[in-house]
C-alpha cells in the first residue's frame, strides 16, 4: 500500500495555478473579458495604482492642509473647517477616481453655513489640481496629492 506524502511536501491545487490562471479563476472574479484584459496589462507594464489611501489636500488661497482617506468605497477627512465624507468609483482602469464629497462646515464662525456636495475626478497616484467653489465664496485651487496607501 502506497502511503501520501507528508503534509508538508503536498500541494495544493490552488498552488500550481499559473499567471494567468491565478488572474481569471474563481479567486479574482473580474467583471468582463475586456476588464480582466486591462488589469492585465497594467500588471505586465508593473504600473501599480492604488487608489485606496491617504490624500492630502492643499489648499492655494489662504494656504491650508486638510486629509481625506479612501476606503472600500467611502471617503472620510477633515481640514480644520469642514469635515469630509462621501463616496468614490474608480474608473479608467483604476487611474482615477471619481468622487462625490459632502463637504459640512465644522466650525461656527465658519463663513459658509450650509453643507454642499463637489463632485470631482482626481488621478488615483500623483498630484491632480482641482478647483472648488463653496456657495457664497470665491473658487478656490486644491490639490489633491496621494500621500500613501493604507498597508
Amino acid at each position: 500500500m502506497l502511503s501520501s506524502p507528508p503534509r508538508s511536501h503536498r500541494v495544493r491545487k490552488r498552488d500550481k495555478l499559473t499567471l494567468q490562471e491565478y488572474f481569471t479563476t474563481d479567486r479574482a472574479q473580474w467583471p468582463d473579458p475586456l476588464m480582466r484584459a486591462g488589469i492585465q496589462e497594467l500588471s505586465v507594464k508593473g504600473e501599480t495604482t492604488v487608489h485606496e489611501g491617504i490624500y492630502k489636500l492643499e489648499f492655494k488661497d489662504p494656504p491650508s492642509l486638510g486629509v481625506i482617506m479612501l476606503i472600500g468605497g467611502r471617503i472620510v477627512g477633515t481640514d480644520g473647517v469642514f469635515s469630509y465624507d462621501g463616496t468614490y468609483d474608480v474608473i479608467e482602469f483604476g487611474k482615477k477616481v471619481q468622487a462625490e464629497i459632502r463637504c459640512t462646515p465644522r466650525l461656527e464662525n465658519c463663513f459658509v453655513q450650509q453643507p454642499f456636495d463637489v463632485n470631482r475626478t482626481f488621478l488615483a497616484s500623483g498630484s491632480t489640481p482641482i478647483t472648488v467653489t463653496p456657495p457664497g465664496l470665491p473658487t478656490v485651487d486644491v490639490d489633491v496629492i496621494y500621500m500613501r496607501g493604507l498597508s
